[in-house]
């Protein structure tokens, strides 16, 4: 009987720390989010903590929240701080299948977290 039991916990544990996975992704643990100046489209934060160099690149993950909506926008981005052109490769929790380096086209927001990220890894 008790081994059963030991069995029904373990299952049950191992459901919620699937669901937990599932709800809050790792990658939200630790954060220190970074606020860039708002522009009139809306705002914007990066995670410090989230600046890795991979390649001749950075990955960061920021936060947008439209003036306009109540929804916020999470996007995960290869930024080449050479070039200063990015990709979004995730947005909220959907994966770009073929993302394309695009310029900011003058979006304030997205070159200072361009700016501001580039800026972090030379200080790591």
């Amino acid at each position: 009987m008790n081994s059963k039991i030991n069995y029904f916990n373990s299952l049950i544990i191992s459901l919620l720390l699937l669901i937990s996975m599932t709800l809050f992704p790792f990658e939200t643990l630790g954060s220190n989010w970074q606020e860039v100046t708002p522009s009139k489209y809306g705002r914007q934060w990066f995670d410090v903590n989230s600046v890795k160099s991979v390649d001749d690149n950075i990955i960061v993950i920021s936060r947008f929240k439209p003036r306009d909506n109540i929804q916020e926008i999470t996007y995960k981005m290869l930024v080449n701080c050479e070039t200063q052109k990015f990709k979004d490769i995730k947005t909220n929790s959907e994966t770009a299948l073929f993302p394309e380096w695009k310029d900011s086209n003058g979006d304030s927001l997205i070159d200072q977290v361009i700016y501001q990220s580039c800026k972090t890894i030379k200080i790591k």
